[in-house]
C-alpha cells in the first residue's frame, strides 16, 4: 500500500466564530466516517498518543452529544460538545469544549 502525505487545511471564518479543518486521508469516505463515529475506533487514533482516552458519551448523530476524558497519571482533561449536523460518509459538524478553560 502506498501512503501519501496530505496537508491539513485550517481556515477561520471571519464572519462567525468557526474554525474549518479540512483533511484528506488515504481511505474511503466510509472508512473515515466510521473512524469518527465508532467510539471504539475513535480512542485508537484521537491523540495525543501518550494519553489514555475514555469515552463517557458518544451519540454521533444530528442533535447528539459527546464527552470524553484524556488521562495521564492523576491528570484528567475533559472535553464535550454536541453534533449539529451528521450526514453519513459526508460531514460531521460539531462543537468542541475543553472543560479546563475557566
Amino acid at each position: 500500500m502506498t501512503r501519501t502525505t496530505h496537508e491539513t487545511e485550517i481556515t477561520v471564518d471571519p464572519e462567525v466564530p468557526a474554525i474549518h479543518i479540512t483533511r484528506a486521508f488515504d481511505a474511503s469516505p466510509e472508512q473515515v466516517f466510521r473512524a469518527h463515529v465508532d467510539p471504539d475506533l475513535l480512542v485508537q487514533w484521537l491523540g495525543p498518543r501518550d494519553l489514555e482516552m475514555t469515552v463517557d458519551v458518544w451519540d454521533c448523530r444530528t442533535g447528539g452529544s459527546y464527552r470524553y476524558l484524556h488521562r495521564r497519571g492523576d491528570d484528567e482533561f475533559g472535553f464535550h460538545g454536541c453534533f449539529h449536523e451528521v450526514r453519513p460518509d459526508e460531514v460531521i459538524v460539531q462543537t468542541f469544549t475543553f472543560e479546563g478553560v475557566p
